[in-house]
């Protein structure tokens, strides 16, 4: 279908934040990670490359993100103190 479209590159996060502490991605449900693991599922050729960082300014949004869910609750909690760290698209 792609090569029908002529479609030759989809450009996607690869996670909702910066890198995550380890062990905070087992206590979130795995749809904060689809798009890194649906291209992983269904084998399609990724390479991850740095776009950015997460600023000073970004730690400061995070007092008005939402916390409606498990999902962003994580998030929130796995972004704090992540100034420095890259931000990405695969």
């Amino acid at each position: 279908k792609m090569k029908d479209e002529k479609i030759d590159l989809l450009l996607c996060p690869s996670t909702v934040s910066p890198a995550m502490p380890h062990s905070l991605p087992n206590q979130i449900p795995f749809t904060a990670m689809m798009p890194t693991i649906l291209f992983n599922v269904l084998d399609f050729p990724a390479g991850v490359v740095t776009t950015g960082e997460w600023t000073e300014e970004d730690e400061a949004a995070l007092a008005s993100y939402p916390e409606k869910g498990l999902v962003e609750k994580g998030v929130k909690k796995g972004c704090k103190g992540s100034v420095g760290l890259p931000l990405s698209v695969q």
